[in-house]
C-alpha cells in the first residue's frame, strides 16, 4: 500500500475518533426538535456537491461496481447536483474489508469524508437479501454525518439487473422530490444574485420566490427529517442563465429579512403567468405563498411538510379466542377450573425519541369455566364457576436498539415497567374462589424482525419477579408471594403504508403461594387476528 494510501486511511479512521463538526445541542418545544448549531440550517443543507460512497453489497459481493455507476449516470441526469466520486477517499474507506458496513454507516466517517472531498452531502446505496428478496436502502447524509434522508424498497432475488437500476431511479427520485428546496443562492453583489440552477430549470424573465430555512425535525425512531420550518426572505427575476448557473435581480426583499448565500429557490414562476414552472421536485404542489396576516413580516412559505409534527408511535387492537385455567391447592386437595371465551387486547407505543418508548397494553378475557376437585377431601366432582374474567394493564418505558449489521428495520427493546393481573370471579366459601390480583414491577424483553417489505416476524417475553398478591376471598390463607410470565409471538403483513394486519398467541401464567403453604396457579391463552396501525 502506497504512502498516500496509508495516509488517507489514517486521516479517515482519525475522523471516525474524533468529532469535525460545529458544535450543536437541540431543543424540544412542543414536541418539535429545533436544532441549534453554530451553522444555520442554510449553510448545513447546501445539497449541492454530493459524495458518493461506494454501494454495500451483501448479496453477491460483485454487484456494487455496476450500482454505483448506474448512480453515477443517474446524478448526470440530475444537473442540481454536482457528483463527487473520488478514488482516493472510496480506497482509503476500504470498500472491500469486512468492516466496510459498519463504517458506511458511522455519522463520523461521512463528516470526515465530506470534509476531505469538500462534499455537502454523502450518499450510499446499501443491498441486502432478506428471505429471497433483494432489498436496495438508498441513505443521505448531510456534511455532518447526519442521516437526512433514507428510502428501501424491495423485489425478488431473481429479478434481473435492469430490474434493481428501475428501483435505484425510484429510490432516487423519491429522495429528490422530498428535498424541501430546487436550488440555492450561492452568491450576492449588491442587488444582483447567482444561482445554482441552469437552464434546464430557468429562463430569463422567471421569478423565483426565496426562502430561509428555519429549524428542521426528525422522525424519533428512524432520525430523516420529516419537517422544516421555513422564512420567505424575498423574490427575484432572472437577468442571466448558463448552462448550470444563473443570475437574478432582487425584486423584493420581506421586511425584517435580507436574503444571503446559501438561502433556498422554492419555486418559479414562468414569465408572465402565475403558476408554477414545471420540475422534477414538483414544487408546485408543495409549496404556496401563504400570507398569515397583514403584517409583512409573519409571511411564511409552507408546504407538505409543514404540517404538526405527531407523536410518532403506533397503535394495535387484537380480537382474540382464548382460554383460561386456574389450580389451587389446599392441603391435600387440588382444584382445579378451565374455560374459554373471546378475548380482546389493546395497547400501543410512543416513541419518545429513536431509543425511548413509553408503552400501554389493556387486555380482558372472559369465560365460564368448569371444575373438578380431586385429593383426600374432594367437593362433589365436576361444577360450574360461573363467569370469570382476567384482566391485564401493562404501563412501561422500553429502550429499543438496532444492531448494526442486522436489517436496518429489525430492533431489539428492554422494557421495565408496572404490571397488574386482575382474576376476577364469584367469591365462593365452599372451593375458596374470589378475587386474586397479581402487580408489580415487571421487565421485558422483544426483538422485531422484517423478512422482507411486507412481512415481519416479532416475539417477546415478560417477566414480574415480586409480584404483589392479593386474595379478597382470603379462604385459603394470607397471600405471600408471587411471580408471572408472558410470552408472546407476531406475524404481521403491510396491507398499507401504515396499517399492518397482524396475527399471534399469547401465553401468560400467574403463581402464587400463601403463608400456610397453600398455592395457586392462575394461566391465559389467546389466539386471533389483529391490526397495527403507525402514525
Amino acid at each position: 500500500m502506497s504512502a498516500s494510501k496509508w495516509g488517507l486511511v489514517s486521516l479517515a479512521l482519525a475522523g471516525a475518533l474524533v468529532s469535525g463538526a460545529a458544535s450543536s445541542e437541540s431543543k424540544k418545544i412542543n414536541n418539535t426538535v429545533y436544532q441549534k448549531s453554530e451553522e444555520s440550517v442554510d449553510k448545513q443543507l447546501r445539497l449541492k456537491k454530493v459524495l458518493l460512497f461506494p454501494s454495500v453489497d451483501d448479496v453477491s459481493g460483485v454487484l456494487a461496481p455496476q450500482l454505483d455507476a448506474h448512480l453515477q449516470h443517474l446524478f448526470a441526469g440530475k444537473p442540481r447536483f454536482e457528483l463527487i466520486r473520488d478514488p482516493n477517499i472510496i480506497r482509503a474507506l476500504g470498500s472491500d474489508d469486512a468492516s466496510y458496513l459498519k463504517i458506511a454507516q458511522s455519522e463520523r466517517v461521512h463528516q470526515e469524508a465530506a470534509r476531505i472531498s469538500g462534499a455537502d452531502a454523502t450518499v450510499v446505496l446499501r443491498t441486502r437479501s432478506v428471505a429471497g428478496m433483494i432489498e436496495m436502502t438508498l441513505d443521505w447524509r448531510d456534511a455532518s454525518g447526519k442521516l437526512l434522508y433514507s428510502e428501501s424498497s424491495s423485489l425478488p432475488g431473481s429479478s434481473s439487473l435492469d430490474a434493481r437500476s428501475a428501483m435505484i431511479a425510484n429510490l432516487l427520485n423519491t429522495i429528490v422530490k422530498k428535498i424541501p428546496f430546487i436550488g440555492t443562492v450561492t452568491g450576492r453583489t449588491g442587488q444582483t444574485l447567482t444561482l445554482d440552477l441552469g437552464r434546464d430549470t430557468l429562463s430569463v424573465g422567471d421569478s423565483v420566490d426565496l426562502i430561509r430555512l428555519v429549524s428542521l425535525q426528525r422522525h424519533p425512531l428512524l432520525g430523516v427529517v420529516v419537517s422544516t420550518d421555513y422564512a420567505k426572505v424575498g423574490t427575484a427575476r432572472i437577468t442571466s442563465v448558463d448552462r448550470v448557473l444563473s443570475f437574478a435581480e432582487i425584486v423584493e426583499e420581506s421586511v425584517g429579512e435580507t436574503i444571503r448565500p446559501d438561502n433556498k429557490i422554492v419555486a418559479v414562476h414562468a414569465r408572465g403567468q402565475s403558476e408554477l414552472r414545471q420540475n422534477n421536485t414538483k414544487s408546485e404542489e408543495r409549496f404556496k405563498i401563504e400570507k398569515k396576516s397583514d403584517d409583512a413580516e409573519t409571511q411564511g412559505l409552507h408546504g407538505d411538510f409543514d404540517q404538526s409534527v405527531p407523536r410518532f408511535g403506533n397503535l394495535y387492537l387484537d380480537l382474540q379466542y382464548g382460554s383460561i385455567s386456574y389450580n389451587q391447592s389446599v392441603s391435600s386437595t387440588t382444584t382445579s377450573l378451565s374455560g374459554s371465551g373471546v378475548a380482546v387486547d389493546l395497547g400501543g407505543e410512543l416513541w419518545v425519541t429513536k431509543e425511548w418508548i413509553l408503552q400501554l397494553d389493556l387486555a380482558t378475557l372472559s369465560a365460564t369455566p368448569t371444575g373438578t376437585q380431586s385429593g383426600s377431601n374432594p367437593g362433589s366432582g365436576t361444577f360450574s364457576e360461573g363467569n370469570v374474567s382476567r384482566k391485564d394493564i401493562d404501563v412501561a418505558v422500553g429502550y429499543r436498539v438496532f444492531p448494526v449489521g442486522i436489517a436496518s428495520s429489525t430492533n431489539l427493546t428492554v422494557s421495565a415497567g408496572y404490571q397488574k393481573i386482575s382474576v376476577n370471579a364469584s367469591t365462593d366459601t365452599t372451593n375458596g374462589f374470589g378475587n386474586k390480583a397479581y402487580s408489580g414491577i415487571f421487565i421485558r424483553g422483544a426483538a422485531e424482525i422484517a423478512l422482507n417489505q411486507n412481512n415481519k416476524v416479532s416475539a417477546g417475553i415478560s417477566f414480574q419477579p415480586f409480584a404483589g398478591f392479593t386474595d379478597d376471598a382470603g379462604v385459603i390463607g394470607v397471600p405471600d408471594s408471587a411471580t408471572s410470565i408472558g410470552i408472546d409471538f407476531y406475524w404481521g403483513y403491510r396491507l398499507a403504508p401504515n396499517i399492518w394486519a397482524r396475527g399471534g398467541i399469547q401465553y401468560e401464567s400467574s403463581n402464587g403461594s400463601y403463608q400456610n403453604g397453600n398455592t395457586v396457579a392462575d394461566k391465559k391463552f389467546a389466539i386471533g387476528p389483529g391490526i397495527t396501525y403507525s402514525f
